[in-house]
């Protein structure tokens, strides 16, 4: 399993912006 932290990354960085 790798990559999901670049996933949470992603969804936090997304969430942040909104």
């Amino acid at each position: 399993m790798f990559g999901w932290r670049m996933l949470m990354w992603l969804g936090l960085m997304s969430w942040w912006r909104r």
